[in-house]
C-alpha cells in the first residue's frame, strides 16, 4: 500500500548526474515536486534545461555556509506551508587508495562529505519536515549507502567506513523520529552506474603511477582496478536504485533497510553466514582473480 504524497516537495541532494539525476527524473515522473541540490552553476544549468519544472538549487554539502543558504532557499521554494515531505541524501564521494596512502585531510574530506555533511542537511531540514507530519502524518528520510557500508575492502576503506558510520547514523535516527512520525531508510546499493565510480577509478590509476604506492601496493592496485572496471561494466542502472528510492517515500510503511543488485545481496548474505575468516578469505581470491 502506498500513500505518496506528490502535491509535496521532495529534496535530492547530488543531483547533478548518476543516481541524483536518475532520482530526479524518476520523482518528477512520478508526480512528485522535486527540489535538486547541485554544486555548480553549470550543473544547474543542465539540470534546468532537462527538467524546466525542477526547482534546483546550489548547495555543496561539506561548507555549511553553503548548507545554510541552500536551506533558505528550499524555505522560500516550498512556502508558507512549508510542506517538505521528503529528503534523499544522496551526495557523496569516494577517496580510494591504500589506508598508509591516504592523507588525513582526504579522510577528513570523504567523512565531510559522506557522513557529516549528509547530517548537516538533515538537521537543518528537520524542521520543515517535522511541520509536514505535523500536519500530514508522513514525513520521509531517505539516505544513500552503500554495500561497501557492511564490507570493508581493500583501496576503499575510507568510503566503506563513511557508510558505515551513516548506516549508523540513520539507525540512529530511526529512533529518534519515529514518534514525530518521520521514517527513515538506509538503501544500499551495489555496483550501480555512477560517476562516483569513474572518478574513483582515476584517483586509482593516478596512484599507481605514483612511485611510492606502487613500490608497496603496485600489484594490489593494479588487481582492485581491473576488478572496479568489471564491476562498472556490469554495474546495475541507476534508474534500478531510483526505483527503490521512490518506493521508500511511497509505502504506507517505509523499509528500513534495502539492498539493491545481486551483487549487495549475494555479499550480505555470504558476510552474514559466512565465518570471518572464510569470507576474508574468499574477498581475497575474488580480489586475486580481478573480478572474473
Amino acid at each position: 500500500m502506498s500513500e505518496g504524497r506528490p502535491e509535496h516537495w521532495v529534496v535530492v541532494t547530488g543531483a547533478s548526474s548518476g543516481l541524483g539525476r536518475a532520482c530526479v527524473r524518476r520523482l518528477f515522473d512520478s508526480g512528485f515536486r522535486v527540489i535538486a541540490t547541485v554544486r555548480s552553476v553549470a550543473d544547474l544549468d543542465s539540470l534546468r534545461r532537462e527538467h524546466r519544472s525542477v526547482e534546483g538549487v546550489l548547495m555543496d554539502v561539506a561548507d555549511e555556509a553553503s548548507i545554510a543558504d541552500a536551506c533558505r532557499g528550499i524555505e522560500l521554494i516550498v512556502g508558507r506551508a512549508g510542506l517538505l515531505y521528503g529528503l534523499v541524501n544522496n551526495a557523496g564521494m569516494a577517496v580510494p587508495g591504500p589506508i598508509e596512502v591516504i592523507s588525513s585531510d582526504d579522510l577528513r574530506e570523504q567523512f565531510e562529505v559522506n557522513v557529516i555533511g549528509q547530517m548537516s542537511v538533515t538537521r537543518v531540514l528537520l524542521p520543515l519536515l517535522r511541520l509536514c507530519a505535523v500536519r500530514h502524518g508522513s514525513a520521509r528520510i531517505v539516505n544513500i549507502g552503500s554495500i561497501a557500508g557492511r564490507i570493508g575492502q581493500p583501496m576503499l576503506g575510507a568510503y566503506a567506513a563513511s557508510k558505515a558510520a551513516l548506516a549508523s547514523l540513520s539507525e540512529s535516527l530511526r529512533h529518534e523520529l519515529e514518534s514525530m512520525q518521520i521514517q527513515v531508510s538506509l538503501v544500499e546499493p551495489g555496483a550501480a552506474r555512477s560517476s562516483i565510480w569513474e572518478k574513483a577509478r582515476h584517483r586509482i590509476d593516478a596512484m599507481i603511477c605514483d612511485s611510492e604506492s606502487r613500490s608497496m601496493y603496485g600489484p594490489l592496485m593494479d588487481r582492485v582496478s581491473d576488478l572496479a572496471r568489471r564491476a562498472e561494466a556490469r554495474a546495475i542502472d541507476a534508474d534500478e536504485v531510483a526505483r527503490v528510492i521512490e518506493r521508500c517515500l511511497t509505502d504506507r510503511r517505509a523499509r528500513l533497510r534495502v539492498l539493491v543488485g545481486h551483487d549487495a545481496k549475494s555479499a550480505a548474505l555470504l558476510k552474514r553466514w559466512l565465518p570471518d575468516r572464510w569470507f576474508h578469505s574468499a574477498v581475497r581470491r575474488m580480489i586475486a582473480r580481478g573480478g572474473r
